[in-house]
């Protein structure tokens, strides 16, 4: 058993990667994830929703795939928001609900500063906000 090589375990990167835009106190694992956030300093909305009636532009393209998904006719999308000129159509009515809550009641007083998303407790905004940071709470 001497003889044996000893096997390295897999690095874990420590370092990370600050964003210095404009006092941007962002920080990332990777220089890859730093790179995406550069993209919503410097670049324009120039990623726009093609579907009839949406006006939404992105500033990163995998965040309009993410939308147009959205638009995708699905016939499991049995719930309907019937908020006058609404009309969004969910899976489930938890999302409904939500929708409801956070579009249309204003009950979401949990703003992201970092992007659009709104929480109805402190505790779910700060759940979020680890994935700004790539913080993982729990090891794979």
């Amino acid at each position: 058993m001497k003889d044996q090589i000893p096997i390295p375990k897999k690095s874990i990167r420590t370092e990370l990667f600050p964003c210095i835009f404009n006092n941007c106190k962002m920080m990332f694992r990777t220089p890859m994830l730093l790179k995406q956030h550069w993209s919503k300093h410097l670049s324009s909305r120039n990623f726009h929703c093609a579907h009839p009636g949406c006006n939404k532009s992105f500033k990163i393209e995998q965040h309009l795939m993410r939308h147009k998904a959205l638009h995708t006719e699905k016939s499991d999308e049995k719930h309907v928001c019937e908020f006058e000129g609404c009309g969004k159509h969910f899976k489930y009515e938890w999302i409904l609900r939500d929708h409801y809550k956070a579009a249309h009641e204003n009950q979401f007083k949990f703003n992201c500063e970092f992007c659009t998303k709104k929480y109805g407790t402190k505790s779910s905004l700060e759940v979020h906000m680890r994935g700004h940071f790539g913080v993982k709470p729990f090891k794979c």
